[in-house]
């Protein structure tokens, strides 16, 4: 299993950075949407949807995303876009933070299935938003994606040679609290080498240190989130797309509540 993680992290993460750093928008945004097109099939999957169901929902996100995507190239009401989405974005990412965390703490089962579809397209298409948005900054948006990584790694590792208190034993019995802090403490050392160069005040460093730390925590969040719809589903994985990962969903659930919470900070200055 760790080998075929190993490699397809080698395979994917140079392709990612490739991308980011320099495909055109237009061929960024069509990525992030194939992205967010997988990652809804693999969710309805997990809410038992039916063929009618998931076309709904799969088709209902793209078509919006793509829609979206065709009018920010049109100068006249790109505006009005921007501000629009930067308002819904800041909605969804204050009710993620408020619910999310909540419902993983209190295990959450929810039936009404256009609630939890509801919850998904919303996250789904923040995360796209937000993720097409970023693109503008590359070395940012690396920054970014490599300070999960380095959280979801410390705390694999970690959590492996040291763990030995549950984090959350009824979602995801593997993750520990010492998983936990190994991510902190390698998040806190990678946020230093990237922050202690830079030309800022010694508080605007310290805020940018709280951040990244927010960052890590909805990141694990996100993936216990993930995990526990995988439970409730009798699912371990939520695809096999990706060998020694599972599916797309689970590779990128770190990402979807720190993402948007990132693209918060930048552009509206939360």
């Amino acid at each position: 299993m760790l080998k075929k993680r190993v490699f397809t992290a080698v395979i994917s993460l140079p392709v990612l950075v490739l991308l980011i750093v320099y495909s055109h928008q237009i061929v960024w945004d069509l990525f992030a949407t194939f992205l967010i097109c997988l990652c809804a099939i693999e969710w309805c999957a997990l809410c038992g949807y039916g063929f009618r169901k998931k076309i709904y929902f799969t088709s209902s996100l793209v078509l919006s995303s793509l829609l979206v995507a065709g009018f920010s190239y049109l100068g006249s009401v790109e505006p009005i876009i921007s501000n629009t989405l930067d308002i819904i974005i800041l909605t969804s990412v204050m009710a993620s933070i408020a619910l999310v965390p909540l419902w993983v703490i209190f295990r959450w089962k929810v039936e009404v299935g256009w609630v939890v579809g509801f919850v998904g397209w919303v996250l789904f298409f923040s995360f796209w938003w937000s993720s097409v948005v970023l693109k503008g900054d590359p070395v940012f948006l690396i920054g970014i994606l490599g300070l999960i990584f380095v959280s979801d790694t410390t705390a694999y590792f970690s959590g492996r040679l040291f763990g030995r208190t549950p984090l959350a034993p009824a979602i995801s019995p593997k993750k520990t609290w010492e998983g936990v802090i190994g991510a902190l403490l390698g998040v806190f050392l990678y946020s230093l080498i990237i922050i202690l160069p830079l030309d800022f005040s010694g508080q605007e460093k310290i805020q940018m240190l709280v951040a990244a730390v927010m960052l890590m925590i909805l990141g694990i969040f996100g993936d216990l989130f993930i995990s526990l719809l995988k439970r409730q589903a009798g699912k371990k994985d939520t695809g096999r797309l990706l060998p020694g990962h599972g599916g797309v969903l689970d590779r990128i659930d770190s990402l979807m509540l720190s993402i948007p919470f990132a693209f918060t900070i930048i552009n509206i200055g939360i």
